[in-house]
């Protein structure tokens, strides 16, 4: 893979709790992948981070994966936002 993929874990109870390198590569990535979207746009919301958020979960897992591998593929950085 020529792309980079980041895992950063959302933070537990209280929002405030994820480190400043955390959300510098949330803003720097292409886009970010969450396991729960509406719990990751709020985290993402409180740090002013707009990337594109696609929910990617055990539901949808199957049918994106190889979109993923592909941008990775070609350079894209993706993050993966998980709870």
């Amino acid at each position: 893979m020529k792309g980079k993929l980041y895992i950063i874990s959302t933070p537990i109870g209280n929002m405030e709790d994820i480190t400043l390198r955390a959300i510098r590569v949330l803003s720097d990535c292409d886009y970010i992948l969450a396991e729960s979207s509406e719990r990751s746009s709020k985290v993402l919301q409180r740090h002013g981070i707009t990337n594109k958020l696609i929910t990617f979960n055990k539901d949808n897992e199957k049918s994106k994966v190889s979109k993923i591998f592909s941008d990775l593929f070609f350079f894209w950085n993706v993050n993966f936002f998980f709870s």
